[in-house]
């Protein structure tokens, strides 16, 4: 809803409200035993028949499973039949949200005037967790609830004048205050489930496991910009804004960024030609400041679950820092805006540079501290890189025209420092061994696992014994989970009152590792594992073996190196590609590259005289995440990597396969 209203000559009001509903069913992902996915690529059975699996209830209600854990048991055994998880194990969510502004706007004089203003944002996030009686895990029942709010006073000034025709100044000072808060409630069951079929917390056999939590920040802020414009093809822009944090210490909580921005239109000197249009220059300069989340900085006991009737407080894991300040990222950027033959040849170029420094992070202590990390500001990281857009307009005609536009992305990221003593964070680690980390030198998310042991002509070495790829003592780097660039071109053609649009995109470079290859290819889930009669006929890797000798410093040195001739049984090579057998998690580590036809679109616009009643008219149909081609493993989508792991690119844990979707458009315009 929206509401613009003018109150007199000079004032004017404007007002918008939103309300969003949303209720869901998401499927658990990653390596959970409720994931339907995790079973499929990595614990499931080949040879179930899963139309037969489609009725999975008894009469009475309890689950019809293939693998009892005994003849008097119907416990299932290590798995639930999947469409007991996917219709009876699912999660559920519904959120509520209400968002808007109100603005009053004073014109006092013609150039200067005065703004007041407020905005809102709040919601209510609930969702549940369930797991029914008769699934392989204890049965239990979660309630969460989320209420968020956030408002923004804001008062401005502005004025907007041409000075002369060649000057002009637009100037603007303002104060802000931002109130976040959110609250938190957990109701969880203990013990499982009393009465099958009811999700209820008063259902639970124990006492309710329970916690809750409430943030609060308050941001007081004041800012100003001013912008000058000379000959209107000169423009300066400067900024500053200072920002006091709630968040921060009281000693230590204010912080202030500015910014600078020059920006030429040389073309306005250069005589009209017809091959060149327009040209601009721009270099930009600036400062962001970032405080932390709340209740980092003063240590206080947590309150626990009541024992024996009796309260409980603990010591949190954390240890909190009284001298955090707030986080910066520098950042200066260089670019140019080019137009050629009557505007059909268009040029965009951008180059970057951003450091961040004092970044607010957890570090690992020792628990012999009483604590497992700590918050500090630590360390530098820098992103360069260079972004270029180009836009042609091969044909324009009265009845036809073709556009294509091209972009170009490459960042180059990395850690520059951390603190003194430190070399790396642990960002997080697949099951088992694998990690991810930030290194000092490295980029930002660096895969860590042991590698193929080579010999010096760069074949990979296999121990003679166990006829499977010897693996490196430690772990070393396998590759960054950034990509080396992303690249799209988008073509639109229109003919008449016809439209299609298709857009293709693609990765290069980067690398992930993937927990489905691994342990399907264990259990034998994958294709792989039964490809070229393998489990009749065995397999010899490809490879030499050799003797590997270690130095003092563990560096390795293979001598005596023979052709392999070892044939291993299919489900030794299955085996092998999880790393406790001591072999490489190299294994299950894939390039991230990738081609994508990311959209594509059909439409057609009514003419003015079959809609009379309408302004405009224009219905069209598309299909997004269409095709996908060019990738290193044929199971995995790269950009799935990240939903696997819990967001953090790199680690694939338990992945949700990608999806095609389509749709229609109507748009209807009185």
């Amino acid at each position: 809803m929206n509401l613009n209203q003018k109150l007199s000559d000079k004032v004017t009001f404007v007002g918008t409200m939103n309300y969003v509903h949303t209720d869901g069913i998401r499927p658990v992902i990653g390596y959970d035993g409720n994931s339907v996915t995790q079973k499929f690529f990595q614990w499931g059975q080949r040879q179930l028949d899963y139309d037969i699996l489609k009725d999975y209830k008894n009469e009475d209600g309890s689950q019809r499973t293939w693998n009892r854990s005994a003849y008097n048991d119907a416990t299932p055994k290590y798995s639930d039949n999947p469409y007991w998880t996917a219709y009876d194990n699912n999660p559920t969510d519904t959120r509520n949200r209400v968002y808007g502004s109100a603005s009053f706007n004073y014109q006092i004089t013609e150039a200067f005037g005065v703004k007041l203003s407020a905005y809102g944002d709040t919601y209510n996030f609930k969702n549940t967790e369930k797991i029914s009686i008769g699934s392989q895990s204890q049965s239990m029942y979660t309630e969460r609830a989320y209420d968020f709010k956030e408002y923004n006073y804001e008062f401005v000034a502005n004025y907007n004048k041409d000075i002369t025709d060649y000057f002009n100044l637009k100037a603007l000072a303002g104060i802000n205050q931002r109130d976040y808060q959110l609250d938190y409630r957990k109701n969880e069951t203990t013990g499982g489930l009393t009465l099958p079929g009811i999700f209820n917390i008063n259902n639970g056999k124990g006492p309710l496991d329970q916690d809750t939590y409430t943030d609060f920040k308050k941001v007081n802020s004041v800012f100003a910009s001013l912008n000058l414009g000379l000959a209107n093809q000169v423009f300066i822009d400067l900024t500053a804004r200072n920002d006091w944090s709630s968040t921060l210490p009281d000693d230590n909580n204010s912080y202030f960024y500015p910014s600078a921005s020059l920006a030429w239109v040389f073309s306005e000197i250069i005589p009209d030609t017809s091959w060149f249009n327009y040209g601009k220059l721009r270099a930009n300069w600036a400062e962001v400041g970032n405080d932390a989340d709340p209740y980092k900085v003063i240590s206080t006991l947590t309150l626990d679950t009541p024992f024996n009737g009796e309260g409980r407080v603990t010591v949190p894991n954390t240890l909190l820092n009284a001298e955090l300040k707030n986080e910066t990222t520098r950042t200066w950027e260089l670019g140019a805006e080019l137009s050629f033959l009557k505007n059909r040849v268009n040029l965009d170029v951008t180059y970057y540079n951003n450091s961040t420094i004092d970044q607010i992070i957890p570090v690992d202590l020792s628990y012999g501290t009483g604590y497992g990390a700590q918050w500090i500001n630590a360390g530098e990281m820098t992103n360069k890189g260079i972004e270029v857009q180009i836009g042609l307009k091969p044909i324009k005609t009265e009845n036809f025209s073709w556009e294509i536009d091209v972009n170009y992305a490459k960042n180059e990221n990395e850690l520059v420092s951390l603190r003194e003593g430190l070399e790396s964070i642990n960002l997080t680690s697949a099951p088992f061994q694998v990690q991810l980390l930030a290194t000092v030198g490295q980029p930002y998310g660096t895969i860590m696992g042991s590698d193929f042991i080579y010999d010096d002509a760069g074949n990979k070495v296999i121990d003679a014994g166990t006829g499977m790829y010897a693996a490196t003592q430690d772990l070393v780097p396998l590759g960054s989970v950034q990509p080396d660039y992303t690249a799209g071109i988008r073509n639109s053609l229109n003919y008449k009152n016809i439209d299609l649009t298709f857009l293709v995109e693609m990765s290069k470079g980067g690398q992930y590792f993937s927990t489905s290859h691994m342990w399907g290819m264990y259990s034998g889930m994958l294709e792989e594992t039964a490809a070229n009669n393998i489990r009749e006929d065995g397999i010899v890797l490809n490879g030499v073996t050799g003797t590997i000798t270690y130095d003092d410093n563990g560096n390795y040195t293979v001598t005596d190196t023979a052709e392999n001739t070892t044939n291993i049984s299919g489900q030794d090579y299955g085996n092998m590609h999880y790393g406790g057998f001591g072999t490489p998690d190299a294994q299950n580590v894939f390039d991230s590259d990738f081609f994508k036809l990311r959209e594509l679109a059909l439409g057609y616009t009514f003419k003015n005289d079959f809609l009379k009643i309408f302004d405009s008219a224009r219905i069209s149909v598309f299909g997004r995440n269409m095709f996908t081609w060019g990738l290193d493993y044929d199971g995995i989508d790269p950009e799935t990597v990240s939903t696997g792991s819990g967001n953090i690119q790199g680690l694939e844990g338990g992945l949700q396969p990608s999806t095609r979707s389509y749709g229609m458009n109507l748009k209807l315009s009185f």
